[in-house]
């Protein structure tokens, strides 16, 4: 089968690579990781794709259309359950229960970890990342931190998140990157503890910033774990250096 979506390969350990491994599958292609044009070649041998961001459905559908390899798609997420839940619908649309508890269970601890440390953290979510803006900013309410601003551009596959996010923390502000008032944006006075994204970090120069935007993509509970781990790498070398 073959990953679509980035152009950099997902993160060493996401457990993705071994739940497929539970359903039978023995070769993953993955664009970044083809050693040379034959293996490039192979990827049209596959029994499926598996999409895991949106700008790949296009090519999805021309592998449906001129090679009749179907297509499932996955979304990045970092909400801990919706990960699980997601996992699950994998594996009954391909007839199969994934057992994912030993992820699930780690990447928990990880969380519930972090949210003993940093309790109350007030946070600013920028777009230049990997993760959606809005899924992320939802996924932190949600762990019970307070989330001060969002920077990002809203399309269809966003508002799932913006809706309830509205109703989870209705005095979150919403930013859009490409309306040119922004040039004269000053954040100065907004108490915040963390910004994520390279735009936040730009927004706020002042207060700790994780880009999170290396090549190499997070993905699934290893993606949240590693996202809570880098936020407490950072926040507590702040504490120890202030």
């Amino acid at each position: 089968m073959n990953l679509l979506g980035f152009f950099a390969p997902l993160e060493e350990g996401c457990e993705l690579y071994d739940l497929l491994g539970q359903l039978g599958v023995r070769t993953i292609h993955e664009l970044s990781r083809c050693r040379d044009y034959g293996e490039f070649l192979s990827m049209a041998e596959a029994n499926f794709n598996l999409v895991l961001h949106p700008e790949a459905r296009m090519a999805a559908e021309d592998f449906e259309t001129r090679l009749q390899i179907p297509s499932i798609e996955l979304t990045r997420l970092y909400q801990l359950d919706k990960i699980q839940s997601q996992y699950l619908a994998l594996g009954n649309a391909l007839g199969a229960r994934l057992e994912d508890a030993r992820f699930y269970d780690q990447a928990r601890a990880e969380v519930e970890d972090f949210c003993c440390k940093w309790p109350g953290l007030r946070v600013c979510v920028g777009e230049c990342l990997n993760a959606d803006a809005f899924e992320l900013a939802l996924a932190l309410s949600r762990y019970g931190f307070r989330v001060e601003e969002v920077f990002g551009t809203l399309q269809s596959e966003n508002f799932v998140f913006l809706r309830r996010l509205a109703e989870l923390s209705p005095d979150t502000r919403v930013y859009s990157n490409m309306e040119p008032t922004m040039l004269y944006y000053d954040g100065r006075d907004i108490p915040l503890d963390l910004t994520l994204g390279k735009d936040a970090g730009y927004y706020h120069p002042q207060t700790p910033n994780l880009p999170w935007n290396t090549d190499t993509q997070p993905y699934g509970y290893a993606g949240l774990r590693h996202l809570f781990s880098a936020m407490n790498g950072l926040l507590s070398r702040k504490e120890a250096h202030p």
